[in-house]
């Protein structure tokens, strides 16, 4: 589904509760995903 919708996808090795047991892979996603926005005009 995300491959359809040209999603990126990332796979973190841990528990279905990463973002708790691996904060900084989910900060990395955040900081990943806010650099795609386009700020002009914002």
């Amino acid at each position: 589904m995300g491959e359809r919708a040209g999603a990126t996808v990332s796979e973190v090795a841990g528990s279905h509760v990463f973002i708790i047991s691996r904060p900084e892979a989910a900060f990395e996603a955040v900081l990943a995903a806010a650099a795609t926005i386009d700020h002009k005009g914002a």
